[in-house]
């Protein structure tokens, strides 16, 4: 293969010939003033000329190489370098992408990245989307084509699995059964049997732990006014009941496990169990009671495990519907007073109406409603079924989970979800990715685009659509809404706002300093900029009196460079926002129970930081209210 140096040297070739070849004619013609002795050595000369082309001509078609005779063929061998040039040319523009190759008039200006995951609203035609590595220059171009809200070209279709229940072996069924005087319900409606099976799992699991000794951590505790009055539990956060069976508690960590004997054991073992616990032995149950159902998991936000829910969805060939069954909180979920399936219950909480949510009672052995951390009524807003190759179907609230994530297939066709068992394989979603850098999905009318997590750096990567269209940037964690009334009520908790510093000591008035930053500067409009060294920097604040109702926290945060994190510190549990180089956002904490006076709002920046905080807040979460949305049974 010709190389660049190979063709100009050819070029050089090429030059010397025009010359010899002009001798070569003026010699034949003639044009001479030798004498007759010069004219016969011309012509001897001439001859051996002629000879030495001949032998070259022949050598060089043999593949020969000569290194001094390559006059007459190096115009054929520089037009073969030449074509193999251009040819490896075309293979190599043929194997980038056409977008990085052509500009696109059509498409708007560079807008840098500062999250991996963005959406720009589908247009009837054709919408396009670009996004560029400035780094490596690779440009990848997505474009589709559609209604404005469903995709009808430019996505390939991502087929789903329906769910199946786990065959269990006899041993397995001989001991999920239990004990034979407490038989698992086998006959009557699914809606019947699925109310029963929830009494039946709470017995089941009761059974086990009064067995073992299984105390109340010390991180959280709940509210039980069906078992004593809640100024006594208050009094003492370490009170536990001592006149009745221990009750399933909210929070703690679950079982790695969705085989139910393998959670029974760990139970009978002393392990802790919780929603997931209770959940997976009910899965695995209902098919022994004749029932079919699938795995639901609920949450506030995607990727908050703390404000998160598992359930059972169950499907009744009476109704010809799916229905929600909540071992864990023993009871049926139900939509205006009737039973209502996962996808119902999600479309009630996204659109304003989730005290329409209500809760039928199975038994008295569940967890409090009440007492619970988080408003169950919540929990709908994100939804995820189980299918049968592991991956979960879903459909998110304000913002899609990460499009890169090929165990979550986001689907927005409400005729998915409440499809019959069996038929969800005859359903699609649309979703793609390019040479494993990005994936992209259409969602709710919206086209979504997200770079690979290895990939994604702050500042590294742009991307353009039609000028006319506005783009909405995810965080990885998508933060609560200050503003809802449902996350956050009441006055505020913190006894400061705004990070002043009126004592002029270099630091954050009220604040706790457990990592001093290098810069600390209180702007007149009551922002302030910090910056850490190479150790990072830690500052938390506390709340003007303890908090024995759930809380959630908030911070007005934008980042020049590094990152930064807020968390509720202390032992509280709680996912923490991270808010990357480039990004201007709304922070918050997971809702959590406040329980501990010591817990405090943590703002933590990483290595060689520069933040500004505008303010941060911290208020209360509605609970559930006292036995609202509650009928027994």
């Amino acid at each position: 293969m010709s190389d660049p140096l190979a063709i100009a040297r050819g070029t050089d070739r090429a030059e010397s010939v025009v010359t010899g070849d002009c001798a070569c004619t003026a010699a034949s013609a003639g044009i001479s003033t030798a004498s007759g002795s010069e004219r016969v050595e011309c012509k001897r000369e001439r001859a051996d000329a002629r000879g030495r082309d001949l032998r070259r001509a022949t050598a060089n078609s043999a593949g020969i190489s000569t290194a001094s005779g390559s006059e007459r063929v190096a115009w054929r061998s520089d037009s073969r370098r030449v074509a193999t040039a251009i040819s490896v040319l075309f293979l190599v523009a043929s194997s980038l992408p056409l977008s990085g190759c052509l500009e696109d008039r059509s498409l708007g200006a560079w807008t840098p990245l500062s999250t991996r995951q963005f959406a720009v609203p589908l247009a009837p035609g054709t919408t396009t989307v670009e996004v560029r590595d400035i780094r490596d220059g690779w440009v990848e171009r997505v474009s589709v084509e559609s209604d404005g809200r469903t995709v009808t070209a430019g996505i390939n279709l991502e087929p789903l699995q329906p769910a199946r229940p786990r065959v269990l072996s006899s041993d397995d069924q001989t001991y999920l059964r239990g004990d034979a005087a407490d038989p698992i319900p086998t006959s009557g409606a699914a809606l019947d049997r699925a109310t029963s099976l929830c009494t039946w799992v709470g017995r089941r699991v009761d059974r086990l732990r009064n067995r073992s000794t299984n105390a109340i951590p010390d991180d959280e505790f709940f509210f039980d006014p069906k078992v004593v009055p809640k100024e006594t539990q208050l009094s003492d956060p370490h009170y536990y009941p001592p006149v009745v069976p221990p009750r399933p508690h909210e929070g703690d960590p679950p079982i790695d496990s969705d085989d139910a004997c393998e959670v029974l054991r760990s139970i009978a073992d002393g392990a802790r169990s919780n929603c997931r616990s209770y959940a997976t032995v009910y899965a695995d149950a209902t098919s022994l009671a004749g029932l079919t159902a699938r795995r639901v998991d609920m949450a506030v936000r995607y990727g908050s495990p703390y404000e998160g829910h598992s359930l059972v969805e169950v499907w009744s060939p009476e109704l010809e519907r799916w229905f929600v069954a909540d071992p864990f909180f023993q009871a049926l979920w139900t939509l205006d007073g009737d039973p209502a399936s996962v996808f119902e219950l999600h479309r009630a909480a996204v659109e304003g109406r989730s005290m329409s949510i209500g809760f039928k009672s199975t038994g008295t052995n569940g967890a409090s409603l009440e007492g619970a951390r988080v408003n169950p009524r919540l929990y709908p807003r994100n939804i995820f079924i189980r299918t049968a190759s592991g991956a979960w179907l879903s459909h998110t609230g304000r913002a899609p989970a990460p499009v890169t994530d090929t165990n979550i297939l986001q689907c927005d066709d409400g005729a998915v979800f409440a499809a019959p068992p069996g038929a969800v394989d005859a359903c699609a979603v649309r979703r793609d990715s390019l040479h494993g850098r990005i994936a992209f999905q259409a969602i709710d009318g919206r086209l979504v685009v997200c770079l690979n997590r290895e990939r994604f750096e702050s500042g590294r990567f742009e991307a353009r659509a039609a000028a006319n269209r506005t783009y909405e940037f995810f965080d990885e964690l998508v933060a609560h809404d200050p503003a809802d009334p449902e996350i956050a009520a009441g006055p505020e908790l913190l006894p400061e706002t705004r990070l002043v510093d009126d004592d002029g000591d270099g630091s954050p008035d009220r604040w706790t300093i457990e990592h001093a930053p290098t810069l600390f500067e209180a702007g007149a409009d009551g922002s302030a900029i910090i910056e850490s060294g190479v150790d990072g920097a830690r500052l938390s604040i506390k709340p003007t009196a303890p908090q024995l109702a759930s809380i959630v926290g908030f911070a007005q945060v934008s980042v020049e460079r590094g990152a930064a994190t807020l968390s509720f510190g202390g032992k509280v549990q709680s996912s923490p926002f991270t808010v990357s180089a480039g990004r201007t956002t709304v922070a918050s904490t997971a809702i959590t129970g406040g329980g501990r006076g010591d817990s405090g709002l943590q703002l933590e920046l990483g290595p060689n930081s520069r933040v500004t905080v505008a303010w941060v807040s911290m208020r209360n979460v509605p609970r559930f209210g006292g036995s609202a949305g509650v009928t027994s049974q």
